[in-house]
């Protein structure tokens, strides 16, 4: 991860972030992400482990890798539609960043939910009308695993995320093994790096609340990881449910 360019046998600059953005950046090639998305829908190799570890410590929920033939792409942010030679029926939602000192990134969202309709296997779902939150509905939750083996805050390459309704956001170093769970509909970005390249997988997947899970299934934050830092609009609801409590 030391170098400024990343291997051109693994990566191509012809990567967009999100349906929105102007810039490329540096993404998978195809054959090393049909082999990425191969390996998420049979649920082996190092997304099969990565997705594993996800169940276990999500129980409450059936965590699946979203694939397309599991909702209409409207309102989806669908990284590979302008690859037709991914565009698979079956497909998994699964790509990699390669973040760069010279990348610019835009704000965006994974997934704008509405209007979302699902179909196959969850077609008994139907369409969102609310939020990605929905309890009765599944959840779209973006997985970011960080993978450069070392790196320190001076490298930069943060992952930006904002409440758009307060102006203020939360700032998250990619440091080794890291992993991130975010609602696909949160505001977004990147920073550039310093210097280093920043490798980073990004799973979509879906986590549909079991029947008996009860209040575990409105949080994504567990327990053992502490107290939850509440930031812009969580702040405030927390306040007033603090107020009307007492």
């Amino acid at each position: 991860g030391d170098e400024a360019t990343p291997s051109e046998r693994a990566w191509t600059e012809n990567f967009k972030d999100h349906d929105g953005e102007t810039s490329r950046t540096h993404g998978l090639v195809d054959d090393v992400l049909d082999e990425l998305a191969n390996e998420a829908y049979a649920g082996v190799g190092a997304i099969g482990d990565v997705m594993r570890r996800v169940r276990e410590t999500f129980k409450e929920y059936d965590v699946s890798v979203a694939r397309t033939d599991m909702f209409s792409k409207r309102g989806h942010d669908d990284k590979d539609a302008t690859r037709d030679a991914q565009a698979s029926a079956r497909r998994a939602h699964v790509c990699a960043n390669a973040v760069r000192y010279t990348d610019r990134f835009s704000y965006h969202r994974d997934v704008d939910v509405r209007g979302v309709e699902f179909s196959g296997e969850l077609a008994d779902v139907g369409r969102f009308a609310g939020q990605n939150r929905d309890p009765n509905k599944p959840r779209f939750v973006t997985i970011i695993v960080y993978l450069n083996p070392q790196w320190t805050v001076d490298d930069e390459g943060e992952t930006l995320f904002v409440d758009e309704d307060t102006g203020v956001g939360v700032v998250i170093v990619p440091k080794p093994g890291r992993v991130v769970f975010m609602d696909a509909d949160v505001f977004h970005s990147l920073k550039p790096t310093r210097r280093k390249v920043r490798y980073s997988l990004v799973i979509h997947t879906l986590f549909n609340a079991r029947a008996d899970a009860g209040v575990m299934a409105r949080e994504l934050a567990r327990p053992e990881w502490g107290t939850p830092a509440h930031v812009g609009s969580a702040a405030r609801l927390m306040e007033l449910i603090k107020a009307t409590s007492t």
